[in-house]
């Protein structure tokens, strides 16, 4: 899985809504930089086709295990002016197939708040997933 962002995306394995019980698997990729998260996984390269060059964006290529849901988990921020910030925080899941590449963007301009999963070939997979997982 490709991962393309302009704020912090992690990944909570075999859950199909934020459920932090299951464990975090790991910040996949970090364009904030701060001292407290974690940025190891940071412009790694798999040889997955094609790549993403854009510019102010972190792109990493991560391993996800096929035949069980993903938790994709974003979060931005960005100044409002005035002493003020747009928040960003948005939760996608999606069952990964075996053989197949995927991309995740996960974008922050201003107000918006973007996350999606495709395929390479931009065919859309997966769907928004909650925040909070429902009680059992």
């Amino acid at each position: 899985m490709r991962i393309v962002t302009n704020g912090v995306v992690r990944l909570i394995p075999d859950a199909d809504c934020h459920d932090e019980s299951k464990g975090v698997g790991g910040i996949a990729a970090n364009n904030a930089m701060t001292l407290l998260t974690d940025s190891h996984l940071n412009r790694q390269k798999l040889g997955m086709p094609g790549q993403n060059m854009e510019a102010h964006v972190m792109v990493s290529e991560v391993y996800v295990q096929a035949g069980k849901p993903v938790n994709i988990d974003f979060m931005a921020q960005q100044d409002a002016g005035n002493g003020n910030a747009w928040l960003c925080a948005s939760d996608w899941t999606f069952v990964p197939e075996e053989g197949k590449d995927y991309e995740v963007q996960g974008r922050q301009y201003g107000a918006q708040c973007i996350l999606r999963a495709t395929l390479l070939d931009g065919q859309a997979v997966g769907r928004p997933a909650l925040r909070t997982c429902p009680a059992k």
